[in-house]
């Protein structure tokens, strides 16, 4: 039956080998806590693109954010999509150049820099 991945396990079992993952599928004939093994078709085509790690990313209103460096001391923010995880990130393919710097420390900070005139200065009532 066809499935759709969800995300990688965030623990696995001992008596597993082999990577886990969370997986959706039509429930008929499932049942709760039930374990599959299951091959992946090997025909899929190759794709090129970037690991966007998990330290590059900043979240808001439930979407992923990273920045890269555009110049000296320029950044943009771009939409990181989240449903292609692997470890230690997100895989892209779109959105972000082989070679372009992402910023890996100090996004959250970029981020609230970015956003800072929408805070209200008290001292102006």
């Amino acid at each position: 039956m066809p499935a759709t991945l969800i995300s990688p396990a965030p623990a696995t079992d001992p008596m597993v080998p082999g990577e886990t993952y969370f997986f959706g599928a039509p429930a008929r004939n499932l049942r709760i806590g039930m374990r599959l093994f299951l091959n992946i078709a090997g025909d899929v085509p190759a794709t090129s693109g970037v690991l966007i790690p998990e330290s590059a990313v900043v979240w808001s209103l439930g979407e992923a954010w990273a920045y890269v460096q555009t110049g000296e001391e320029t950044f943009a923010r771009r939409a990181v999509v989240t449903d292609r995880p692997i470890d230690g990130g997100w895989f892209m393919d779109g959105a972000f150049q082989a070679g372009e710097p992402i910023v890996t420390a100090g996004a959250q900070m970029l981020f609230a820099e970015e956003f800072r005139w929408q805070i209200r200065n008290e001292d102006d009532d």
